[in-house]
């Protein structure tokens, strides 16, 4: 993905479950984090079932 350019990804919760998140213990749905100063725009993060492109569970 270049500067600029928009793209819609999913992720299905799954993954997080399958990498040992306690889904019951979920307190915020999203959280960002850098341990560096970033730039990054993000526009409407939502759950549901339909993502053009999405992210395998690793």
């Amino acid at each position: 993905m270049q500067p600029g350019e928009w793209t819609t990804i999913g992720v299905m919760l799954k993954c997080f479950e399958q990498a040992g998140a306690n889904m019951k213990a979920i307190t915020a749905p999203f959280v960002l984090t850098s341990a560096s100063p970033m730039q990054v725009t993000l526009n409407k993060i939502e759950l549901n079932i339909t993502a053009p492109t999405r992210v395998p569970c690793k």
